[in-house]
């Protein structure tokens, strides 16, 4: 500025000279973080220009796929989601969160599609599948005969699940399976208007943060809890403490740059940390319950110290409100996501502790398998359905069976009709799912017999298989259940 140059100039030019020298550094981490370095300078030079308006700095044309190197979720909702169609992205996998906010959205995301950048330009017509992986550009008439072939099968496979979606969730053989919703954008409330959930399962409440321009205080998190548990009508709501850090990022929050992030300081870790930000949140789930029943999930335990300190905290808001007169929850359960391992081998000790548990799939199979979601080079190298996994979720519901806690899934696992029919075949009858996926699951749950899909997941899970997704689907088949 100083020589000169504006100071939408100079941040460009201070710019170009820091991601020059951070790609010539060997460290691929270091070269990732210039996307995140170039998306700091291009929101500052909209602060610049003035345009602050968040929907105004991201216009785009309609029926627009979306393509980018990645992205998060925070990003995605700063554009239009309604004008966008499709994203493609240079990384990423299908558990990112960016994908589960988007499949919200029924938005398809296909990530891990390498230079993406020299093979696209912006006028190109695009025909993207993200169920089977694949992307066309400029795709030929033959091709495109295809797509609109297969989304007319689509449409009619989407009006068979819709007569399921209003049926009861019970097996062939009779087993009453709990389907509650996963919720955190307005989107999920509306989509809820139209289906029989028996509860929230899992409110994710950083959403909103997410959206929000600054850190929301005790009173706006209240109204927005209040309107949530009027969208779900009385019925049984289970709020998640804050789930930040990784590849969740408050713009105006403290970001430490880690070269670990999904191993680092996140979710829990953060909140315990910063205690004023857990206390601010639970005093806000206090006051919008308004005397009615209060459910409450802490994630990322990964000890048991970790869980009793988060108690020991609501405990105190408990006393601060019931000092100043205000009503407390008519009744209080909480409960938390399991989806470190080594919680797992701490079940003994946590069980007596907890009113509930929900076993959260994307993060512990990131864990167990020691795999970077947001890496294309290894996220597809391991499947939900190896015996490893489904062993491992076997123990937990066995051990919460005996100790008789209630344990849900509530990971995207769940969403997916092939994992839901061997989910409940090892003897899970609760699962928490988005509401866009209702009718595909209770298609499953309504034809699948509960009882024989549990013994042969039994025959299998000593196997050699490194997964048992054909097995799976040839039984499917077999048994008629329609995936």
């Amino acid at each position: 500025i100083n020589l000169g140059l504006t100071a939408e100039a100079s941040v460009k030019k201070v710019t170009d000279e820091i991601v020059n020298r951070m790609q010539k550094i060997a460290d691929p981490y270091i070269k990732e973080k210039a996307h995140d370095f170039n998306d700091l300078s291009n929101r500052l030079i909209l602060c610049l220009q003035n345009k602050t308006t968040t929907k105004q700095q991201k216009k785009l044309p309609k029926n627009a796929i979306l393509i980018a190197p990645a992205l998060g979720p925070a990003e995605l909702l700063d554009y239009d989601t309604s004008k966008i169609k499709g994203i493609i992205l240079e990384e990423g996998s299908q558990t990112l969160h960016v994908v589960i906010v988007a499949r919200s959205l029924n938005i398809p995301v296909l990530g891990g599609i390498k230079d993406i950048f020299k093979n696209f330009s912006p006028d190109d017509e695009i025909a993207l599948d993200a169920n089977e992986g694949v992307v066309y550009i400029n795709p030929s008439d033959e091709v495109s005969d295809s797509f609109y072939a297969h989304i007319k099968e689509q449409g009619r496979r989407l009006a068979q699940y819709t007569l399921f979606k209003t049926l009861p969730a019970i097996t062939k053989d009779g087993i009453p399976i709990t389907l509650s919703a996963n919720v955190g954008l307005p989107a999920d409330f509306i989509a809820m208007e139209t289906i029989p959930f028996t509860g929230v399962g899992l409110y994710r409440t950083e959403l909103p943060f997410m959206t929000a321009e600054q850190l929301p205080d005790t009173q706006t998190q209240t109204e927005i809890y209040r309107r949530a548990l009027l969208s779900a009508g009385g019925k049984p709501f289970v709020f998640r403490t804050l789930d930040i850090g990784s590849d969740k990022i408050l713009p105006y929050f403290e970001n430490k740059g880690e070269q670990n992030p999904a191993l680092g300081w996140r979710s829990i870790r953060i909140t315990l940390d910063r205690r004023a930000l857990l206390r601010s949140q639970l005093r806000a789930f206090i006051r919008a319950v308004n005397g009615q029943e209060l459910r409450i999930m802490f994630p990322m335990i990964a000890d048991v110290d970790e869980f009793i300190d988060a108690k020991n905290t609501l405990e105190i808001e408990l006393e601060r409100e019931k000092a100043k007169g205000n009503p407390l929850p008519s009744k209080i359960l909480v409960g938390t996501m399991l989806e470190v391992p080594s919680l797992i081998f701490q079940l003994p000790v946590l069980l007596p502790l907890v009113d509930f548990i929900s076993i959260g799939t994307n993060d512990l199979c990131q864990f167990l398998f020691a795999i970077d979601r947001s890496n294309p080079v290894v996220w597809g190298r391991y499947d939900p359905l190896s015996p490893p996994l489904l062993k491992a979720l076997k123990n937990i519901h066995t051990q919460c069976k005996e100790a008789n806690v209630p344990c849900s899934i509530c990971g995207e696992m769940a969403a997916d009709p092939l994992n839901a029919m061997t989910l409940i075949g090892l003897g899970f009858t609760a699962l928490s799912i988005s509401p866009q996926s209702f009718g595909a699951v209770k298609a499953v749950i309504r034809t699948m017999n509960q009882g024989q899909t549990a013994d042969y997941i039994q025959t299998q899970l000593e196997t050699l298989n490194h997964s048992l997704r054909e097995k799976m689907r040839c039984y499917a088949l077999d048994h008629k259940v329609f995936i």
